[in-house]
């Protein structure tokens, strides 16, 4: 029978087998039916690290095979044992060593029988590969974790040939530019970038492969990336040189995306920007404020002789607003350049609102219509009236611009609410208590959530190129914060947004209401009064004149000083400048106060860095007057000293 004499071609005597593998450098063994070694040559007991003795009719499975592998390798020999295949069949066995270390066999088995064709057992021929084994695995590793830390990569990394079609793409990458790596690959890269950028891609890899150019090829340069969206992006792109992959050559590009830092870049330029701002304007403040000051003391010499009723008057007074606009504006933009702290005063709102509202019509088309609505009997609010302004002004100049294509209502209203457990609406992050409510609304075409999310982010803006930074909501949103208070917005698309502002309501008093006429009290007293502006130095002279003091003026601190010395007792009072050439307005308060420890000193100043009213108070100076300064005020502060 052709089985028999397959079965014959395949029987061999135990002792031949033995003595063939009795030398050689090959892992020789034999398995009987139940798995037990009938054979195991010196080689196999040498890689176990144990005798022949130990070996033979022992459990191959129970005791030389890793127990978690162990069953399953013995039904497999089972079913090899039972098969009526006499060919070569390819296994591998994880040994163990005596010391219960593992190594790995790559055998060949095949189905041995005696001469009468009986089973006569299962021979193992083969090597041990547990380095190689190991060094595949390491390599099989290695590929793993090369796909994690592509797919885990925290930059975008896409992989293309020498025709830019893309071959792979990243989870990053995905997240990146909003594709799905199946609608990229087998498309070409330049799918991901605007023009010019996509025109010149290929040229590139072109140029390097036929003149070993490299231009961008192993470096790295800043571009713009496309999104699905059609949003660009700034991104850095490094690409490698190339690599042999299968015969093709394969480029890797590395994309960063640059938003974040292009965002921060423009905020520490807008931070220079408003460094330069506080510079420039601590630089003018002084001179503007010395024109200013000498506009403001002609303008009350003229008020004081000019006709009530009279149309000359009622100039004046303009003149006298603007001139204290001029002023506030100053003071605002030292306050945003060097982010002062606001100057809290208690304040009625009223006639802040109705002030913006007003040069806000000026400034509007007549297609917007200003409705407002405010409460006259709200009480005060602990602001600083010229950062309140602003955020009117900021409000009201966003909603023209959702409403100067087709016009619209521009709706204000000021009010007075209460937060408390018995009033159903919320405000976060609101104490209970008396609230301004602010609100200004519009018309216009509104927002979606998405750019809601975003409105108090710096340099965030859906205005065209030139019409805006961005600054002018977070602007707002600082201040009412610093203010104690929050600001909430509502928006639909094309139905509007209305902003709201609470600020809490202080049951303080109106500094201005408490004041006595200080203005028309006159004096007898002799004041040195020190500046080095001579239009400032004479118009305020004359309005000392008027009020009866006896005036000795003096253009800079070194005559001053000189005179003081020489008559000790002489002045009453001394009134200067802080910023003058030669000595400076604190410094001639410290001489003077050191011969004459109780002469009274006033300061006055545009602008300083390095005074504040504590600062000069522990010096020994009573007041510090910021410029311009108006006449009821400096009178004010004058009586204060002399009537002490």
């Amino acid at each position: 029978m052709p089985q028999s004499n397959s079965r014959s071609e395949h029987s061999f005597s135990l002792a031949r087998f033995c003595e063939i593998f009795k030398n050689m450098g090959l892992v020789g063994f034999v398995l009987d039916a139940n798995g037990r070694v009938m054979y195991a040559n010196p080689y196999l007991c040498s890689l176990l690290h144990v005798d022949e003795t130990k070996l033979l009719g022992s459990d191959w499975f129970a005791e030389w095979i890793l127990a978690d592998q162990a069953d399953e390798l013995r039904a497999l020999f089972r079913e090899s044992w039972q098969s009526d295949s006499t060919g070569l069949a390819q296994v591998e066995y994880p040994a163990l060593r005596k010391e219960r270390e593992v190594v790995v066999l790559s055998l060949q088995q095949s189905m041995f029988f005696d001469r009468e064709g009986q089973r006569l057992g299962l021979v193992f021929v083969g090597e041990e590969v547990t380095g190689r084994r190991a060094l595949e695995e390491a390599l099989i590793e290695n590929e793993t974790i090369k796909s994690i830390v592509f797919d885990n990569a925290l930059d975008a990394v896409i992989t293309v040939d020498q025709n830019g079609t893309i071959a792979s793409f990243n989870k990053a990458a995905e997240h990146l530019f909003g594709y799905t790596v199946r609608e990229v690959l087998e498309r070409n890269v330049s799918m991901l970038m605007p023009e010019p950028y996509r025109s010149q891609h290929d040229s590139y890899i072109q140029r390097y492969l036929e003149s070993g150019n490299p231009k961008i090829i192993g470096k790295g340069r800043e571009a713009l990336g496309l999104r699905k969206d059609g949003q660009t992006f700034p991104l850095y792109l490094s690409v490698s040189r190339e690599a042999q992959i299968g015969g093709k050559k394969i480029f890797v590009g590395i994309v960063r995306d640059l938003s974040k830092e292009k965002q921060v870049e423009a905020q520490l330029r807008q931070a220079q920007k408003m460094e330069a701002i506080g510079t420039l304007a601590g630089g003018i403040a002084h001179d503007f404020n010395n024109i200013l000051g000498g506009i403001f003391g002609y303008v009350e010499l003229m008020l004081e002789d000019a006709e009530d009723g009279s149309y000359l008057k009622e100039d004046l007074q303009e003149m006298m607003k603007a001139c204290v606009r001029g002023k506030e504006l100053v003071q605002q933009i030292l306050t945003f350049s060097r982010q002062d702290q606001p100057r809290r005063e208690p304040v009625h709102l009223q006639p802040v609102v109705k002030e913006s509202l007003k040069l806000l019509r000026a400034t509007l088309p007549s297609t917007i219509e200003i409705h407002r609505d405010i409460d006259p009997n709200l009480g005060t609010v602990a602001v600083d009236p010229t950062q309140i302004h602003q955020v009117m002004m900021n409000l009201c100049t966003n909603a023209y611009h959702a409403m100067r294509e087709s016009g619209g209502i521009l709706t204000v209203r000021l009010s007075h609410v209460v937060f408390d457990e018995t009033h159903n609406f919320e405000v976060r992050n609101l104490p209970f208590g008396h609230y301004a409510l602010l609100s200004v609304a519009d018309t216009g075409v509104g927002m979606s959530e998405q750019t809601m999310a975003r409105i108090f982010d710096p340099f965030f803006t859906t205005k065209r190129l030139g019409e805006g930074t961005g600054m002018g909501l977070s602007v707002v949103h600082g201040i009412v914060e610093n203010h104690e208070g929050t600001i909430q917005v509502e928006s639909e698309l094309g139905r509007g947004t209305c902003f709201k502002v609470y600020l809490p309501i202080r049951n303080g008093n109106v500094g201005a209401g408490e004041s006595q006429d200080t203005t028309s009290r006159r004096g007898r007293e002799h004041i040195y009064l020190v500046e080095d502006d001579p239009f400032l130095l004479k118009v305020q002279g004359r309005l000392l004149d008027r009020q009866g003091y006896r005036v000795t003026s003096f253009k800079n601190g070194s005559e001053a000083l000189e005179a003081f010395l020489a008559r000790p007792g002489e002045a009453d009072l001394v009134i200067s400048d802080q910023t003058m050439p030669k000595l400076a307005g604190v410094d001639l308060a410290k001489s003077l106060l050191k011969h004459r420890p109780n002469l009274p000193v006033i300061l006055t100043t545009g602008f300083s860095d390095v005074l504040s009213l504590e600062e000069t108070q522990r010096m020994g100076v009573r007041d510090l007057l910021m410029k311009p300064v108006k006449k009821e005020a400096l009178m004010e502060a004058i009586r204060k000293i002399f009537d002490e």
